[in-house]
């Protein structure tokens, strides 16, 4: 998977920070191969005495590893990564949080009164130039002992449980092949299909659509999605036709996510009902403030597989007073996102992989 510009095949990579509390902490990820990232690590390695950072170069069977996780290309770097505190941080804000835990670097903090705008800017800048400028590496850059006894090579680590499968636990597994499919792809997967969709009840409801992304009126609607996994968190963006809808998934607790859409976070109740998952509204925030629950909307989203081994979704969505918002459903193929070309891959009973239109 290759990222360029920012970009991540029309999707913005943002870069900030994520949850990894699945992942070795107190953990710098580094392009080996560069001068600049190479004298970067033991300019740590010095002055962090009380031995609290380990090391891994992306290049390593570890790194490659890691770097899939988080979205990098392992073959041309975009950041380094350090983990701390169950988080990963990227770009300039990794270099900060590397230096604020260093003794005597803690005013290094004051560079986050600039925008992280500017700040990964001048990070890129440098990144994209960081061969020609400094040079490239073609030996070992381990060669002193105790800076050898902090890299850390554990081989190829398992990848991250999405937040379905850490909200359903054991019950995963009573899902239908295609929908633990859905649930369980790559960092980055993309889906095709079709969905019929039933409209706004009501012209505030139609406005309120528009402006959340929700789907209009329409008999046949081209679906699209794009499911970018980032750690604990998953990115889904949607295509109807040419209305785009975005939205951020998480683990609440066992058997709840949270999916936010803008500033809504809608928390939802997972259940396990004859293969097919079934997700239920019962609560709504706008930021952290939580609403009651006579305004927030009815609204149940169901993921199975028909006979065909395609993965079938139906969301119905009533907002109090206003009544619908929007009711689709339909069905979605797989297809894997690899590099810049997209390869379809064939679907059987066993090995169904589409994912939600939620």
């Amino acid at each position: 998977m290759h990222l360029r510009g920012g970009r991540r095949y029309g999707i913005a990579v943002s870069w900030r920070e994520i949850q990894t509390p699945e992942v070795e902490q107190d953990l710098i990820l580094f392009d080996g191969d560069c001068v600049l990232c190479s004298h970067w690590a033991r300019f740590v390695h010095r002055r962090d005495k009380a031995m609290r950072f380990k090391f891994v170069a992306i290049q390593s069977e570890y790194g490659r590893s890691l770097a899939a996780r988080f979205g990098i290309d392992a073959a041309l770097p975009q950041t380094n990564v350090v983990v701390v505190g169950g988080r990963a941080h990227f770009k300039s804000d990794a270099a900060l949080a590397i230096l604020q835990a260093l003794p005597g670097w803690s005013w290094t903090s004051l560079a986050r009164l600039a925008p992280r705008t500017l700040r990964n800017a001048l990070y890129d800048l440098i990144a994209r130039n960081r061969y020609v400028w400094f040079g490239r590496k073609e030996q070992c850059w381990a060669t002193d002992a105790a800076f050898k006894a902090r890299i850390v090579d554990r081989g190829e680590v398992p990848p991250p449980r999405t937040p379905f499968e850490q909200a359903l636990g054991p019950a995963f597994g009573g899902l239908a092949p295609a929908v633990q499919a859905a649930h369980q792809g790559g960092a980055l997967v993309q889906l095709r299909g079709e969905a019929h969709v039933a409209g706004a009840a009501s012209p505030v409801a139609a406005w309120l659509c528009s402006w959340f992304g929700l789907p209009r009126d329409n008999a046949v609607a081209a679906v699209r999605v794009i499911m970018d996994r980032r750690g604990a968190e998953e990115v889904w963006t949607r295509w109807f036709d040419d209305v785009r809808m975005t939205s951020r998934v998480r683990t609440l607790r066992p058997g709840f996510v949270t999916e936010s859409l803008g500033v809504l976070i809608f928390e939802a109740k997972l259940a396990v009902e004859q293969g097919a998952l079934v997700m239920t509204v019962v609560g709504l925030r706008i930021g952290p403030l939580r609403l009651p629950s006579f305004l927030a909307p009815h609204a149940t989203a169901i993921e199975s597989a028909d006979s065909d081994g395609r993965f079938r979704f139906d969301v119905d969505i009533v907002a109090p007073l206003l009544g619908r918002l929007t009711h689709y459903r339909g069905w979605l193929e797989l297809e894997e996102a690899e590099h810049s070309a997209l390869r379809p891959i064939q679907i059987d009973q066993s090995s169904a992989a589409p994912a939600s239109a939620r």
